[in-house]
């Protein structure tokens, strides 16, 4: 039995007008499908001040946060690092998170990452400090010039502690506007 030629053609022609596509694209837009380029507002770092809320009793929190984007297109990932205290009733918990996100839409964003939690796990122990999860999501917008906001749900899991939060931060583009 032998193999008609049409079989090979169809591959071969789809093959041949990919080709012809990247080669008649200039090279820069063929790293960034439909995305910015890396120093649009989209990527970049800011630094900021947040607060918060523990939704079950109010419980408040303030603290600090780094956001570096990679510049990949279209689900436009940051890296989050985060650092607070949170202010119980005669104690203050000291919180670490670092968060891998990824936009949703220009202004809406989701994500997870590691969570360090030095709290009293325990009624008559010492403070401890012990690893769990974070999810994040939230919304960004723009304030004026390199100040934006953050608006965020933050569900936080260590131990048996099972904090969730609203938070507000105030952030400052490293790389000017955006």
């Amino acid at each position: 039995m032998t193999t008609t030629p049409r079989v090979y053609v169809v591959p071969f022609l789809i093959g041949l007008i990919g080709a012809g596509i990247v080669l008649a694209t200039p090279g820069a837009a063929q790293f960034r499908p439909g995305g910015p380029p890396p120093t649009s507002a989209r990527w970049n770092p800011s630094v900021g001040a947040r607060t918060g809320w523990i939704t079950r009793d109010a419980d408040g929190s303030l603290g600090a946060l780094l956001r570096v984007p990679v510049p990949v297109p279209l689900v436009a990932p940051a890296l989050m690092a985060s650092g607070g205290l949170i202010f119980r009733a005669g104690l203050t918990e000291r919180q670490s998170l670092v968060e891998l996100t990824f936009d949703l839409t220009r202004i809406a964003y989701v994500g997870a990452g590691a969570a360090a939690l030095n709290s009293v796990f325990e009624v008559g122990t010492e403070p401890e400090t012990k690893l769990g999860y974070s999810i994040v999501g939230g919304i960004r917008g723009g304030v004026s010039g390199p100040v934006g906001i953050l608006l965020e749900l933050r569900w936080v899991r260590v131990d048996n502690q099972k904090p969730s939060f609203i938070m507000f931060a105030l952030t400052y583009g490293l790389r000017g506007p955006g």
